[in-house]
């Protein structure tokens, strides 16, 4: 799979047009980290059942207020993101679904959709909470249709999608991915948290118990 890269600090944002990924998100009326993870946990279990055997599971809390939390967990066939690791050696890498780079780009609220001559990678994001992401190979769906799937979608939950931003590949230069990744991070810092990596997962989940 095709990745694009962008520097922060030491470390390098990997942009993965992830193929097994889901997002739920969530609110919670308690903030411990890991009661937010064990609630999941049974939340996902009992959504996809043996299937989270094959996943592993990386919740992003993005706001607290009080004893309330919001934010989305990540699901992700650990496979997927193994064998890019693989692949990439050097610099400390941290792995982003390629969509959530651009969600300074609709100011943390609307629909990204980006794609290149074979995929399309879309993600819903509101107030900076990511809400719904999919992704479809070309030869199965284009631009229009994503988003009319997403905007159908956002309806049926009686809410509606506030802006709309379409990138291709063409589009981005990595100077250009530098920024941008950096613009978004400034306007929530707590994505800084997110790793898609397994051994990012991992960090998290071993955090979270410290904490």
């Amino acid at each position: 799979d095709e990745s694009r890269g962008s520097l922060t600090g030491q470390e390098v944002i990997v942009l993965v047009p992830f193929k097994t990924l889901i997002v739920l998100p969530f609110a919670y009326p308690f903030t411990a980290a890991t009661q937010i993870r064990e609630v999941l946990r049974l939340k996902v279990r009992a959504l996809l059942g043996d299937r989270v055997s094959d996943l592993f599971l990386v919740p992003l809390t993005t706001d607290k207020k009080g004893k309330n939390s919001r934010g989305a967990a990540f699901l992700l066939t650990s496979g997927e993101s193994g064998d890019l690791e693989k692949s990439l050696s050097g610099e400390r890498h941290i792995f982003w679904p390629v969509p959530l780079a651009f969600v300074s780009e609709v100011n943390g609220s609307g629909l990204i959709i980006w794609a290149d001559q074979q995929q399309l990678c879309s993600l819903w994001v509101e107030d900076w909470i990511p809400q719904l992401y999919r992704w479809v190979p070309r030869s199965e769906g284009d631009i229009d249709a994503e988003r009319a799937l997403f905007e159908s979608y956002a309806k049926s939950m009686g809410r509606d999608i506030e802006q709309l931003l379409i990138r291709e590949e063409s589009d981005d230069g990595k100077e250009d991915l530098q920024k941008i990744a950096g613009n978004t991070l400034a306007g929530c810092p707590h994505y800084k948290g997110l790793d898609l990596s397994s051994k990012g997962a991992d960090t998290a989940e071993q955090r979270e118990r410290i904490l």
